[in-house]
């Protein structure tokens, strides 16, 4: 299979007074993508753009999604404190029915403590499931760590799996 799509999002954050912040995004503004599938990966490399071959070609439509979210953060040298939280897909949700289920597949709430700036605290719920972190900031080495539980099913509890991630980034960020 190759194919190409044209990802087109646009979205808006707004800086309020007292340290919130306000952002809508809407998502696949340009929904198609265009696929060609090959008989093997020789076919492939012989007409990569399938002009020439009798390869089949097809597109499908992604969803248009839009997304919108709130944050407070209060700033000072020694303690941090975030608070976030969005709602995913709104679209979606209008379509699948307003009801706690589906209101907590499409959100995603969390908080954050940084410490002197290096060490930071998280905690949250997504689509529904617990999830923690750590992270650490030693100047030109950041680690973080997080344990998650995420939905991969169709509606919220439906079929949950979870995951641990750990992220090593030397530089400056």
């Amino acid at each position: 299979m190759a194919g190409y799509s044209i990802p087109l999002n646009a979205g808006v954050n707004v800086n309020l007074p007292l340290g919130f912040k306000v952002g809508v995004v809407g998502r696949n503004l340009i929904p198609t993508y265009w696929m060609t599938a090959y008989d093997g990966y020789e076919k492939l490399l012989a007409d990569p753009m399938g002009k020439n071959s009798k390869a089949s070609a097809y597109q499908f439509n992604s969803d248009f999604q839009l997304d919108a979210g709130v944050a407070w953060q209060w700033k000072n040298n020694f303690l941090m404190p975030t608070i976030a939280a969005d709602v995913k897909d709104i679209v979606g949700l209008a379509k699948d029915g307003l009801d706690v289920r589906n209101l907590l597949y499409h959100t995603n709430i969390g908080a954050e403590v940084s410490l002197f700036n290096s060490f930071d605290v998280r905690g949250g719920l997504n689509q529904g499931y617990w999830t923690l972190g750590v992270g650490l900031d030693l100047l030109i080495v950041q680690v973080d760590v997080s344990y998650f539980w995420e939905e991969v099913g169709i509606t919220a509890g439906d079929k949950g799996v979870d995951g641990l991630t750990v992220r090593l980034n030397v530089g400056w960020e």
